[in-house]
């Protein structure tokens, strides 16, 4: 419900969007993260939602319920492009940590008069990935949050943070097919994320093809790099709004969430020494 003006006096008006959402978690959380909607752009929305199927409902009103469960509310409203992207995009995206991100995207696009639509950039990236890259990237940046101390300015500190997991942790995060080759799956959505500018792709491969350059490390694994726009998507899916990358070092990571799965192998070390053998432990990053 929001405050309407009617005949000089102020009445309660049905929000469009709440009205027909089926999911009363969701519904309770519409408002909280949407802001007001009505009027056209909530008649808009709402008839969009009745007339999808009812997997594209469920999905929505689970990216709302995920949103609704952070304690962050969004400032103002959400911009109606952001809107648009997300209800659109987002009501195909079944996976968990997908819908995560997408519950972020609402949590960091709304203010004061609704005209912060930078969200849809970041909304076109999350709906062009596959779920896999998603989960991928949002473990590489866990561990680099969690593990890393203080913006690395330069190429060299860059480099001497890098981001390693066991290969079996990383195919142990996404869905392979039966049949396909764990190895070419992982090193396909890290690729995809390189191209795209969230990560830079130090390598996938056997302790043998890592050898052939001078690195050596005990089973299969892969090696990234951070970037800045990939810091900045993974602190759009945790409902913070900002361009600068920094920022992601004013937060404390340390305590555990419920975004998506960790990899426990995982560790900040230079990206040429390569994985530690099994049994050793990984230090925090220089």
């Amino acid at each position: 419900m929001v405050e309407g003006e009617v005949g000089g006096e102020s009445e309660p008006v049905v929000d469009p969007v709440a009205a027909v959402i089926g999911s009363e978690a969701a519904k309770s959380v519409a408002g909280k993260l949407l802001g007001p909607l009505a009027g056209a752009v909530g008649e808009d929305l709402a008839h969009i939602y009745t007339a999808w199927s009812r997997p594209r409902r469920e999905n929505i009103e689970a990216i709302l319920a995920k949103g609704g469960r952070r304690t962050r509310k969004t400032r103002g409203r959400v911009n109606d492009r952001v809107l648009h992207a997300v209800f659109e995009d987002g009501s195909w995206v079944s996976d968990e940590v997908g819908q995560e991100y997408f519950a972020g995207l609402l949590l960091s696009s709304g203010s004061d008069g609704a005209d912060a639509d930078d969200g849809v950039y970041y909304a076109g990236i999350v709906a062009g990935l596959t779920s896999n890259q998603i989960r991928l990237h949002h473990a590489i940046y866990r561990c680099f949050a969690s593990n890393v101390a203080e913006y690395p300015e330069s190429n060299e500190a860059k480099g001497k943070n890098a981001v390693w997991m066991s290969l079996d942790d990383a195919a142990g995060l996404i869905n392979i097919i039966e049949g396909d080759d764990p190895l070419e799956v992982v090193s396909e959505s890290l690729e995809a994320l390189n191209q795209r500018g969230l990560v830079d792709l130090g390598g996938v491969s056997t302790p043998k093809l890592f050898a052939d350059i001078g690195i050596v490390t005990a089973i299969p694994s892969c090696v990234t790099i951070a970037t800045d726009m990939g810091i900045r998507l993974f602190l759009r899916a945790y409902g913070i709004r900002t361009s600068d990358a920094k920022r992601m070092f004013e937060f404390d990571w340390s305590q555990p969430d419920s975004l998506g799965e960790i990899a426990t192998s995982a560790f900040v070390g230079p990206y040429d020494k390569g994985f530690p053998p099994s049994g050793s432990s990984a230090s925090k990053g220089d």
